[in-house]
């Protein structure tokens, strides 16, 4: 098959579809209002249908993961190459707590390779660490 695909859109269901309605649009979304029951949310090219149906396995089981690039990541922070090719990064002396974090590549979001010890949230995977407190190791 040598098709080019030019877009994938999900069909999702809503509890209280006004509701609903309401909140993507207030996210941003354009909406295309294609019947009584349902609607085209859409940013650029990327978009979904959003149903006036209730089937509350599927609802419960449904999720909209949407990844904005918007310059700049709470957090992030660049990395040096030295003249030896070795990324680094240098810090402040952290507090103790446990860390998450990943690489953006390129554009691209990847973990660490060097580091086994991975979380993962709902849409997420992320390296963490343990910063103890001093003398203290775990």
């Amino acid at each position: 098959m040598n098709n080019k695909a030019t877009s994938i859109r999900p069909f999702i269901g809503a509890k209280d579809y006004d509701l609903s309605r309401s909140f993507y649009r207030d996210l941003g979304f354009e909406e295309v209002v294609l019947s009584n029951d349902m609607s085209l949310f859409k940013i650029d090219q990327l978009g979904f249908y959003l149903q006036n149906a209730y089937v509350k396995d599927w609802i419960d089981n449904s999720m909209i993961f949407l990844e904005v690039d918007d310059g700049w990541t709470p957090g992030s922070l660049a990395m040096e190459k030295d003249d030896k090719g070795i990324w680094s990064f240098t810090t402040d002396i952290l507090n103790p707590e446990l860390y998450t974090y990943w690489f953006i590549i390129d554009g691209f979001r990847t973990t660490d390779p060097n580091n086994p010890f991975l979380v993962r949230d709902v849409a997420s995977i992320m390296n963490v660490f343990y910063r103890c407190s001093p003398g203290k190791f775990i």
